[in-house]
């Protein structure tokens, strides 16, 4: 689990994990609770699957803002997490985070 490596490594502050595990998304992030819970990873990149639904609400919980990135690198609100794509999730006050 990321919690246990951040902690093995030493690993205060995580700027953006890349995750991409082919349905597995919520079990990486309950492997990632206490670094979501302390706002530590402060951007998830996250490729969505049929899988995402689950994982997205949890990163919800943490406050995390969604974002769906567009073909010309701007930030939109994430509309659903139910469909194939990419999204980007911005830990609570991260400063790349615009005004919806």
């Amino acid at each position: 689990p990321l919690d246990e490596e951040l902690s093995r490594q030493g690993v205060e502050t995580l700027d953006l994990w890349k995750l991409d595990v082919e349905g597995y998304v919520s079990q990486a992030l309950r492997g990632a609770r206490r670094a979501l819970a302390g706002g530590r990873i402060r951007a998830i990149h996250l490729e969505l699957d049929d899988s995402s639904e689950e994982g997205a609400a949890l990163l919800r919980e943490h406050r995390y803002s969604a974002w769906d990135i567009t073909f010309a690198g701007r930030l939109v609100p994430l509309g659903r997490t139910d469909r194939w794509g990419n999204a980007l999730f911005l830990a609570p006050g991260h400063p790349a985070a615009p005004n919806p």
